[in-house]
């Protein structure tokens, strides 16, 4: 999981603990966003496609066409 700041380490810990319940052998893996991702969200995506705006630099080639695809179909 990609952690960009304390909120979504918090998110990511009651996350944790729910699903530790409900699978004890789980282990999570979490990674610090570079600097220049930080401010990328799944809705900050979202948005950028609705504005027609290009997402390629954000997502890698084959993620960012079948987002793409999805979003322009809404």
């Amino acid at each position: 999981r990609g952690l960009r700041d304390d909120k979504d380490l918090k998110y990511e810990e009651g996350m944790y603990a729910i699903n530790k319940q409900n699978y004890p052998e789980l282990v999570n893996v979490y990674l610090q966003a570079e600097d220049d991702m930080k401010e990328v969200s799944s809705t900050f995506i979202k948005e950028q496609i609705l504005l027609g705006n290009s997402v390629s630099h954000l997502l890698p080639n084959g993620v960012c066409e079948i987002v793409t695809e999805h979003f322009k179909n809404k």
